[in-house]
């Protein structure tokens, strides 16, 4: 199957969005951090330690989104790429819309989040599925999957952003 050329668009939709939330994020969510009484905030987390976890997420999705483009339907590209969005629709909900309920503020990402991310995500997977980019099967196992890799990669960016940053002149 060739892809039609709403698919390519679909994708680089999505990674732009989430590059645009990843950068709001990585912009405000540091200082409010500080500012909240929730018990996951006593941790520091630094701008460029975050900045440097969001972006890398963001060059992961567009190098997805590469592999995707690239390789086509039902390929690994095609598959990571959905699975992210997956990721990032459940995003949405835990933590962004949950933490700005539950503090009754605005919690950075939460508009890019609601407005870009979500829409963007569900066009991705329902089309792909729709149009047999990916195969609904398949992706209820890679789907989860690639939630939890990256999930499990988050820790991990931020330890290498740490070590960066007592390396930086």
């Amino acid at each position: 199957m060739t892809p039609t050329p709403f698919w390519p668009s679909a994708i680089w939709l999505f990674v732009v969005a989430t590059a645009i939330h990843n950068l709001e994020e990585t912009i405000w969510l540091p200082s409010w951090r500080g500012s909240r009484p929730l018990p996951w905030t006593k941790i520091p987390v630094d701008r460029f330690v975050f900045g440097f976890a969001a972006n890398s997420l963001s060059v992961l999705f567009f190098l997805f989104g590469v592999l995707a483009v690239d390789a086509g339907p039902n390929s690994l590209g095609a598959y990571l790429i959905c699975g992210s969005a997956l990721a990032m629709a459940l995003n949405v909900f835990f933590p962004h819309l949950a933490i700005s309920i539950w503090t009754r503020s605005y919690a950075p990402g939460a508009a890019t989040a609601a407005l870009l991310v979500l829409p963007a995500s569900s066009v991705l997977i329902i089309n792909s599925i729709q149009d047999h980019y990916i195969d609904l099967a398949t992706f209820m196992v890679t789907g989860p999957l690639t939630v939890l890799g990256l999930v499990i990669s988050i820790p991990a960016l931020f330890l290498v952003g740490r070590a960066m940053q007592k390396r930086r002149i």
